[in-house]
């Protein structure tokens, strides 16, 4: 079975730094994914919602545009998945998603973009 795993925001801060300094990343749980990821052997997904939140906190505009390239460029050397949180994803999402107490919405997020990675509808809430 492939590995699927949606990072969260300190995961893709550590990915962006790393690939734009051409640098190591410091987690080696990190470093092993995205190794993969890039031998097209685990699916890396990650949410625009996350990189909106990066991209906010860097507040310059030339290297906002710069690091939003290198992030989609990232899909041309790995297996990348990018969830722009549209029409498909919010309609998965309002029909699985259960409010759980201390599950931040960061967590709720990424666990969410797996199980659509993994194509799982079987389990639906009925409202």
């Amino acid at each position: 079975m492939t590995v699927k795993h949606c990072l969260n925001v300190a995961e893709l801060r550590e990915l962006i730094k790393s690939k734009a300094q051409r640098s190591e990343m410091g987690s080696d749980v990190l470093r092993g994914l995205v190794e993969d990821a890039e031998a097209w052997q685990a699916e890396i997904g990650i949410h625009t919602y996350f990189l909106s939140r990066i991209l906010e906190a860097e507040g310059e505009e030339e290297e906002c545009y710069r690091i939003i390239g290198m992030v989609y460029g990232l899909r041309d050397g790995m297996w990348l998945s990018i969830q722009e949180l549209d029409v498909t994803f919010v309609a998965y999402m309002l029909s699985h998603i259960r409010r759980l107490d201390g599950v931040s919405l960061e967590e709720e997020l990424a666990a969410l973009h797996v199980a659509l990675m993994e194509r799982q509808y079987g389990k639906a809430i009925r409202y």
